[in-house]
């Protein structure tokens, strides 16, 4: 399996040890193990801070992204990261057979990739907690599609742009300037 780690300041070897014990996991209790993923997944990154999401399934490229924020974490463990993995896997799974990530139906999609989740939380030794987390989540996810609505995530991504900006003393207008060019793009990709 194709892995890079971005490697931030802090804790620059943990992504690769969550990672190496994560596929290890895959490989013994997954379907198929890392060669299944393999073949739904060109590969995992680990990259970004940040803190609105976790990890995602970018359809273009074919990969995995964890956030480094996620997988540095002191609370994530190797178990978390390999049903991290197996949630965006599943994604991979369901754009191979043509369900769109689309308003209107991500909180089926995501009620699905949580219950491959579960499925191997089930599988994995030592798993209560596990499939604790994963039934809860089935459940949150399950409640509302607005949670996973595109203008969510966008107010989401401008709320966490704003805050790094501020943070690192950026004036907001480059912000603005930004997020302008990028709706310019992504009404032109459409």
């Amino acid at each position: 399996m194709r892995t890079a780690v971005w490697r931030g300041p802090a804790h620059p070897d943990r992504g690769f040890a969550h990672l190496d014990t994560a596929l290890a996991l895959i490989d013994q209790f997954y379907t198929g193990g890392v060669t299944a993923l393999r073949q739904l997944l060109h590969g995992v990154l680990v990259f970004g801070m940040e803190g609105h999401r976790l990890a995602y399934w970018n359809s273009r490229t074919r990969r995995c992204v964890l956030t480094e924020s996620y997988v540095a974490s002191a609370d994530t463990t190797s178990e978390s990261i390999a049903l991290t993995l197996v949630h965006e896997a599943m994604h991979a799974r369901l754009a191979a057979l043509g369900e769109r990530y689309r308003d209107g139906r991500r909180a089926h999609v995501e009620v699905l990739c949580g219950m491959a989740e579960l499925a191997f939380a089930r599988r994995l030794p030592s798993h209560d907690q596990l499939v604790a987390q994963a039934s809860h989540q089935i459940e949150k996810r399950a409640a509302s599609e607005e949670q996973f609505a595109s203008q969510t995530a966008y107010e989401a991504e401008v709320r966490y742009l704003r805050s790094m900006a501020k943070e690192v003393g950026v004036p907001q207008w480059v912000v603005s300037a930004v997020l302008t060019v990028k709706r310019a793009l992504s009404r032109r990709a459409a």
